[in-house]
C-alpha cells in the first residue's frame, strides 16, 4: 500500500506567508517615503520663505553659478537681466570679490558659500558690480540696483507649485492612512508622495 502526499497546501501557504510579508515591507517603505518626502516639503518651504525675504541677486544662478534661462513671468523687471546678465554667463565675482578660487575651479560649494554671504550682506537698492564670463570666453561687467524678488513671480515660480505639490501630497496620505490594506493602493501612495515632492519644489 502506497501513500501520497499533497504539496500543493504547504506551497500555497508558503506563497501567501511571502506575499504578507513583501505586502508588509512594502506598506513600511512607503510610509517612510511619505514621511521622509513630508519632512522636505517643509523645509523647502522654510528655505522659501528665507529666500523671499533677501535681496534678489536679480536673475536665477545655478549650483555651478551659471545664469539660467528663467525669467520673470510678468510686467516685472529682474535688473541683473535688465542689465545684459544672459543665460549661460558664469558668476566670476560680485562687487570686486572672487566667488572661485583659480587653484580649485570647480569648488562650487565655496562659491555659492561666497556667494550667499555676499548676497546676504546687501539691501534692495544697494549696487551691485558683477563680472561673468560668457560662454564664448569673453569677459565683462555689468553694474546694476539690488531688488527684493516680485511677488508675481514668486506666486508663479513657487507658490503654485507648492499648492500643487501640497495637494498632491496629501492625496498620498490620504491613500496611506485608508488604504494601506490594499496592495494596489501601496503603489499608488508612492507615486503621489514622489510627485508632491517634485511638484512642490519650485525655483531654487
Amino acid at each position: 500500500m502506497g501513500f501520497t502526499f499533497s504539496l500543493d497546501r504547504p506551497s500555497t501557504q508558503g506563497k501567501q506567508a511571502q506575499r504578507f510579508t513583501d505586502f508588509g515591507v512594502r506598506r513600511m517603505l512607503t510610509t517612510a517615503l511619505a514621511v521622509g518626502v513630508t519632512l522636505m516639503f517643509v523645509a523647502y518651504l522654510v528655505i522659501a520663505l528665507n529666500w523671499y525675504n533677501r535681496t534678489f541677486f536679480g536673475a536665477v544662478v545655478s549650483h555651478t553659478m551659471v545664469v539660467t534661462a528663467s525669467r520673470p513671468t510678468g510686467g516685472d523687471t529682474w535688473n541683473a537681466l535688465a542689465a545684459g546678465l544672459r543665460a549661460r554667463d558664469y558668476i566670476v565675482s560680485i562687487n570686486g570679490q572672487v566667488l572661485l578660487d583659480e587653484n580649485n575651479p570647480r569648488d562650487f560649494w565655496s562659491a555659492r558659500t561666497s556667494f550667499e554671504r555676499i548676497m546676504s550682506g546687501l539691501v534692495p537698492g544697494a549696487p551691485l558690480t558683477v563680472q561673468v564670463v560668457q560662454p564664448d570666453g569673453t569677459q565683462r561687467s555689468v553694474t546694476y540696483i539690488t531688488q527684493t524678488f516680485p511677488n508675481g513671480d514668486f506666486l508663479f515660480y513657487f507658490i503654485i507649485p507648492y499648492v500643487s505639490g501640497g495637494i498632491t501630497l496629501a492625496a498620498a496620505w490620504l491613500i496611506l492612512l485608508r488604504r494601506s490594506h490594499q496592495y494596489g493602493a501601496l503603489f499608488r501612495g508612492d507615486g503621489c508622495a514622489t510627485d508632491g515632492d517634485v511638484d512642490g519644489r519650485g525655483v531654487r
